[in-house]
């Protein structure tokens, strides 16, 4: 473990998640780090040990420094002087005890100087009875940023926490607060940060009160195969875990819910895929079938397989139809990218370019993916470029 106050020869505190997930001996990834240090005064130091850094975030008083090629970043204390409800003013402090005293929950409220733990809001009590507080008053903590009802689901469902009475309480009466003050961005972020508990997250996000509000499903949806899916999507991609959040209650609207979530253009397009294709996959396909949904899927085929294998079906029961699928697809691709038949050689035999290009393409592509070999494919082409070659004169 560093001794990051000896590195600097001042007091550096460990803080939030890491001490937390230490104490509970979950994996640490970030170590964040905290002190009465200005960004000015720890550049100093950092620039006077040779360690380079980065001004991540100076405006917030938050540097990072690299450490044996590993990021850290420090922070100087902070206090609040306003909240909104979606921003908060601050200003730097000078204790520990300060900085503590702004954080969410009491579990990330726990400190770390070397070897000794500073925990005024009895965090580590809390931990282990798997208690989820506030620090201080629950509606008033949240009413200085209504993100934090949300931050309540995601360490609840991550942490298998249970929430104090005055946490629940003060969630479900202002969870209405959250859209008219924190932005869709922080709202996406929040649920990509639970993919890994998901089922559960949403699971709490109802008992907290703001699911019905950021995800209106409607009383068709069955809940207990929609939450099966978001569960089997866990492990997956970030397009797999928003497939099964969305599609299930709302099919043919899902991409433009993705949309209104801001998600990425990649995801909106590969869950309007995953919608449209989602069960064709679940059928038998001849070859030529098979060739006709890689093209149109393109690059989400991967994913479509994946969605219906493992999520949209129990990934430990094969299905059938997928296994003859395996059987006759590298032909298939082949036929794509590889094709016995393509423009050059029609235009080598004399044939203009037009519509009918993709058509012989088409049916010369279908022929090699049912394992035609390249002979019999060019005697169908040929076939077919004396008909449009009569048809010219």
């Amino acid at each position: 473990m560093i001794n990051f106050s000896k590195i600097f020869d001042h007091p550096i505190y460990e803080v939030g998640g890491c001490v937390r997930d230490s104490l509970l001996k979950l994996p640490i990834k970030d170590v964040d780090l905290a002190s009465s240090l200005t960004p000015q005064e720890f550049k100093h130091l950092c620039r006077e040990r040779r360690l380079k850094t980065f001004d991540t975030g100076i405006e917030h008083g938050t540097i990072t420094v690299m450490i044996d090629k590993i990021p850290y970043e420090h922070t100087t204390f902070r206090k609040d002087v306003s909240c909104d409800g979606r921003n908060a003013t601050v200003t730097f402090s000078k204790t520990i005890e300060e900085d503590l005293s702004r954080r969410d929950f009491t579990i990330n409220a726990i400190a770390r100087l070397d070897d000794v733990m500073i925990d005024p809001f009895d965090g580590r009590h809390d931990l282990t009875k798997r208690l989820l507080r506030t620090v201080g008053n629950a509606e008033e903590r949240f009413s200085e940023d209504y993100l934090r009802i949300i931050r309540a689901a995601r360490f609840k469902s991550r942490l298998k926490l249970t929430a104090t009475d005055e946490l629940l309480s003060a969630a479900q009466k202002l969870s209405p607060q959250i859209l008219p003050h924190v932005s869709i961005e922080r709202i996406s972020d929040e649920f990509r940060k639970a993919q890994k508990h998901g089922a559960a997250f949403l699971e709490d996000a109802e008992l907290l009160g703001f699911l019905k509000l950021i995800l209106p499903i409607t009383s068709e949806t069955n809940k207990e195969k929609w939450l099966l899916e978001v569960e089997r999507s866990q492990t997956l991609s970030e397009l797999h875990f928003w497939a099964a959040i969305l599609i299930e209650p709302f099919g043919s609207k899902a991409a433009d819910k993705a949309a209104e979530f801001k998600l990425s253009r990649h995801i909106c397009r590969g869950i309007d895929l995953l919608y449209i294709y989602g069960v064709v996959l679940e059928e038998a396909l001849s070859p030529g079938a098979l060739r006709k949904l890689i093209i149109s899927t393109k690059d989400y085929y991967a994913d479509l397989k994946t969605y219906t294998s493992s999520v949209k079906n129990n990934p430990e029961v094969p299905l059938p139809n997928l296994e003859s699928i395996n059987k006759i697809e590298s032909l298939v691709v082949a036929s794509i990218r590889q094709p016995f038949i393509d423009g050059s050689f029609l235009k080598q035999a004399g044939l203009k370019p037009g519509p009918h290009f993709k058509l012989i393409i088409d049916q010369c592509g279908t022929e090699q993916a049912t394992g035609a070999d390249c002979p019999a494919v060019e005697k169908l082409a040929a076939k077919l470029i004396q008909t449009y070659l009569e048809k010219d004169t």
